[in-house]
């Protein structure tokens, strides 16, 4: 039977021509689809003169009558012409295209595709089989009123779960309602059929999906993906897949719906269902439970394909014709353990062209770029000019890195950068930074929180010809956790005295590319003859505000002098200067970051290079010294001690370099920030001149700190143990915000963070709140930062617990807020 395909034309029928972009074992001689470019024998619906872009998860006839005539044409015209469907259902659905099956490829008896397509049957088949999640069937929408979904359940009247409503025969989401007490109204009045499915929505579900090849007496499996599905519209819309984020989900859980998905399969077979399906499922903290079966290809299985062609397995179009035509070959068993690093997003017209514009701009440019993260825009005949209808789909984009990630509650994370922003997050900060001057203290608070954890997480681009003009000039000042330190004025109507926000943003994090944020410049001839730069923050290609960076330090290429006594080395090894204040390091390496009984014993999340050098107290006096003869040239006005851990035999002379600084800069404030080393030391370092002290806990459950940092948090280095320290530093230094301790947020269940909120306040330690970021060359580079909405109200929570205590969020210093999630006292309320 393989022969005879080189012998026919055939078309592929389905809702895009790059479906098959990447199938090159099934000869295809062209395509009737949805979407297309026209080309390559292309024959498209949304191409037609006049055509909107169509949402084509809600079928109309005009798109099954443009199906059914093309394929009538093509066969009138040649006889030799064969059909292979994406969806076989439309054989049967569409009228009058059955009387042509005889050339269709891979066709199911009607029957048992209908059958397989209602979910009722699905659920009825199944119920003995593998778990399935609890619902109602034919929940009429007349009694759609929230206290009647509580009863239907079960549910006490003042719960606030949330439901969902699916029609027995939809796709893409379009027939599935989430369904709260706040919008049961408003949903009621949308449906458009009288019967539907009814379950408890698990909030913390991840939604997973498998193909399968349904052989008379084998089944074959794919690799699974995550369903990326998005909250829009009151429903929960198909965004994409996610092969790799799958790899990541708790082993036993994916065997658990893998061996599911090939017991359901088993029922389907022996029902004489052959071929191709997508068998839908979600994974919860406590169940594994399956949803539906697609019989037909799925919108990830171009992923699998593109892998299958680079590795020289069959693509899923002809592992289907195999099912039906050749039978089984072992061989075909490579599918179950092809790695596909792929993943993809769909972007829809949601109300937010702005973004999809914005975004198909730069992933045109990221496509032809060597490594990038852009494999291929699928762009089926986008263009931004084209009309389109509510939900259309527009284009979509291959990654070869995850789009998801699982947090720490095993909750599915969307990269903010690739996603589409929430609504209001969105028009909250399309205002100027100059229209806010007049703003109440806490309408200015909440802009200037979403700005700031928006650089924060997303970081910031800066124009080529910026970036050649900065270099041209003073250079731009290198800031921590790769990215770059801006300086925002906070203007006040009454004329108060300019206030500034300094923003840490990075610049080299995963999909920076597409942040909505550009830093561009203008430049200006001065009266001296002189051309003067001033640099502008756009978001989505609006201007946001003026910004000032800081210009690079002119000491940092220096060396100290090398003597007999000691060698020459480069200041930045011994100091780093960021915003105002300078880093003296006693060592470049930290002493957890190596490898004990076969473990990785260093940080997950830091990127700092190990190194072997301990500097010399000469040199760190040199340099010392020259920063600060130079402090007022270089905006320098207090110090921090420490950010890498060096071994205990090592520690005194921590004190040494405080008393260095001390004697050096006698009124500046002087910060250690250090493991909890034993309190003499603490008493000896603030008998050398410390002001402040900061031992970081970062993660306050001991459990998932002794996962992610197990050198400086496994064993007896316990939350509690860091606190005790803490505690008596604020003997020494008070309890006014002089010793503080960090927090990741991102990196623990929200609960556990309060506690440590709490715990830390309580005893008068000051909590620093510093927002996850995955950053390169970590174990934990693929992960997403918490959501930024998330960040917004997780702020107030913890604000409000702070001052329940008379503390405030720290640092109290405006420039050593740069990369923590605070505001200054003048803007918080």
């Amino acid at each position: 039977m393989f022969e005879q395909l080189e012998t026919k034309k055939i078309y592929w029928v389905g809702p895009r021509k790059t479906d098959i972009e990447f199938v090159k074992d099934i000869p295809f001689y062209g395509s009737v689809t949805l979407f297309g470019d026209g080309k390559e024998n292309n024959y498209a619906f949304c191409l037609n003169e006049g055509q909107n872009r169509i949402n084509h998860n809600l079928t109309k006839r005009e798109e099954d009558e443009f199906i059914y005539n093309t394929v009538k044409g093509l066969i009138e015209q040649d006889k030799d012409s064969r059909f292979y469907f994406y969806n076989p259902n439309a054989v049967y659905t569409i009228p009058g295209l059955s009387e042509y099956k005889d050339y269709f490829y891979c066709l199911n008896d009607g029957e048992i595709l209908k059958k397989l397509r209602d979910k009722k049957f699905f659920y009825d088949t199944l119920k003995d089989e593998v778990p399935l999640l609890d619902h109602s069937y034919d929940f009429h929408r007349s009694n759609c009123s929230y206290a009647q979904l509580l009863r239907v359940f079960g549910l006490p009247r003042e719960s606030n779960k949330r439901f969902i409503f699916q029609a027995q025969i939809a796709s893409g989401g379009s027939g599935t309602y989430l369904v709260s007490r706040e919008n049961v109204k408003d949903v009621t009045r949308r449906l458009t059929d009288d019967n539907y499915i009814l379950s408890v929505y698990r909030e913390n579900n991840v939604p997973v999906n498998i193909h399968a090849i349904i052989f008379d007496d084998e089944i074959l499996l794919s690799p699974g993906s995550i369903q990326i599905m998005k909250e829009d519209d009151d429903r929960l819309l198909y965004r994409g897949a996610d092969f790799i984020t799958y790899r990541t989900i708790d082993a036993e859980k994916r065997k658990f719906f893998e061996d599911s998905v090939r017991k359901a399969c088993k029922v389907f077979q022996a029902e004489g269902y052959r071929g191709v399906c997508g068998i839908d499922g979600i994974i919860c903290e406590d169940e594994v439970l399956l949803l539906e079966i697609n019989n037909r290809f799925q919108a990830s299985s171009g992923l699998i394909d593109l892998a299958a062609k680079k590795l020289g397995v069959p693509s899923l179009q002809w592992l289907n014709y195999a099912a039906f035509y050749s039978g089984w070959k072992e061989e075909y068993r490579a599918l179950e353990t092809l790695k596909v690093e792929y993943s993809n997003y769909f972007y829809t017209d949601n109300g937010r062209k702005f973004h999809s514009n914005y975004i198909y701009s730069i992933a045109k440019k990221l496509e032809s770029e060597k490594d990038s993260c852009v494999v291929k825009v699928e762009e089926d005949g986008f263009s931004e000019e084209q009309s389109t209808n509510q939900l259309a789909y527009l284009y979509r984009i291959v990654f070869n890195t995850n789009v998801t990630a699982l947090d720490v509650e095993g909750k599915i994370q969307i990269n903010e950068n690739v996603a589409e922003p929430k609504e209001e997050w969105h028009e909250e900060l399309t205002y100027s930074v100059p229209e806010t001057a007049g703003w109440s203290l806490e309408e200015k608070r909440d802009y200037y929180l979403r700005l700031k954890i928006s650089l924060l997480v997303q970081g910031i681009v800066i124009d080529e010809k910026t970036q050649a003009v900065i270099e041209a000039a003073e250079g731009i000042r290198p800031a921590t956790n790769n990215a770059v330190d801006l300086e925002v004025k906070v203007p006040f109507a009454d004329g108060t005295a300019n206030k500034y926000l300094i923003i840490n943003a990075p610049v080299d994090i995963k999909f920076v590319e597409f942040s909505p944020f550009l830093m561009k410049h203008t430049e200006k001839v001065g009266e001296d003859g002189k051309t003067e730069y001033t640099y502008q923050l756009y978001y989505y290609d609006e201007f946001i505000t003026d910004v000032g960076i800081y210009p690079k330090d002119f000491l940092e290429e220096k060396y100290t002098k090398e003597t007999a006594n000691k060698r020459s080395v480069p200041y930045k090894e011994v100091a780093f200067l960021s915003t105002d204040r300078l880093r003296v390091h006693l060592t470049n390496y930290c002493k957890f970051k190596r490898v004990q009984d076969g473990k990785y014993m260093g940080c997950q999340f830091c990127n700092i290079a190990p190194s072997l050098d301990v500097m010399e107290l000469e040199n760190i006096e040199e340099v010392v010294e020259d920063y600060c003869t130079n402090h007022k040239e270089l905006g320098l006005k207090h110090f921090l001690v420490g950010g890498q851990t060096a071994d205990d035999e090592h520690k005194e002379k921590i004190v040494e370099i405080v008393r260095i600084i001390r004697r050096h800069a006698r009124f500046a404030p002087i910060y250690a920030m250090l493991i909890p080393y034993e309190k003499e030391l603490i008493k000896k370092l603030y008998e050398a001149g410390m002001t402040q002290l900061a031992c970081n806990i970062e993660v306050f459950d001991d459990k998932i700190a002794a996962k992610y940092m197990p050198g400086k948090r496994g064993g007896e280095n316990t939350a509690k143990f860091y606190i005790e320290r803490l505690k008596y530093a604020t003997m020494l230094l008070g309890r006014k915000g002089s010793v503080r301790s960090m927090l990741i947020v991102g990196l623990e269940p929200k609960e556990s963070l309060m506690r440590g909120i709490e715990e830390l306040a309580r005893n008068g330690i000051q909590p620093i709140l510093s927002i996850f970021r995955p950053l390169p060359k970590t174990p934990m580079v693929g992960w997403n930062p918490p959501s930024m909405s998330f960040l917004f109200e997780v702020y107030g929570e913890i604000s409000k617990k702070c001052r329940e205590y008379k503390m405030s969020v720290g640092p109290e210093c405006v420039n050593c807020q740069n990369n923590t999630l605070a505001l200054p006292s003048w803007l918080d309320v």
